[in-house]
């Protein structure tokens, strides 16, 4: 059920009460299934961003996205180029501030260095970055402690020296110039 109307009724009734100028999204919002609902999609990058829209592709890596139980990174592309057409369109200057986490299970060295590739390509200098941490009663956490993937059994690397994890973090931000521990 991807259909937004009951939040598009909700946001235009706060929109209405007395003293509400504007009303703000700034986070939150799955953009895989806004993709699937044009009319919300248009409402909500014309009306309630207030100039920047926080999003969470979390990596790059489809077999990593698959890990996590994330749509393909092809997803939040189309998503991207929607979100920059539709702010040309009304005239707004608007961008996407992207989550992304680092030391997932499944997630080597070198995927991470590809992810880093594309941030560099893309001029995105990560202020925020996610370093995973396992939490109870997760999949992720049981992929953390196992070191297997849950759906095939199969031995996965997961990063958990803190060397390691270190330098996964610092490749998402890697125009601080943080020493290479690699």
């Amino acid at each position: 059920h991807t259909d937004h109307h009951e939040q598009i009724e909700l946001l235009e009734a706060v929109s209405k009460v007395h003293g509400i100028r504007k009303v703000f999204i700034a986070s939150g919002v799955r953009y895989d299934l806004a993709l699937c609902d044009k009319k919300y999609l248009k409402k909500l990058i014309s009306d309630h961003v207030s100039g920047q829209l926080k999003v969470a592709p979390e990596h790059n890596d489809e077999e990593v996205l698959a890990l996590m139980g994330k749509p393909s990174f092809k997803t939040f592309l189309e998503f991207r180029e929607l979100f920059y057409q539709i702010s040309r369109s009304v005239n707004k200057e608007q961008y996407l501030v992207p989550y992304f986490i680092s030391a997932f299970p499944g997630t080597t060295s070198s995927k991470m260095k590809v992810l880093e590739a594309w941030l560099r390509k893309e001029n995105w200098k990560l202020q925020q970055v996610q370093n995973f941490i396992p939490l109870p009663m997760t999949l992720a956490s049981a992929m953390y402690w196992s070191e297997l993937d849950y759906k095939t059994k199969k031995h996965l690397y997961v990063p958990k020296t803190q060397e390691d994890r270190k330098e996964q973090r610092n490749r998402l931000q890697s125009h601080r110039n943080f020493k290479r521990t690699k």
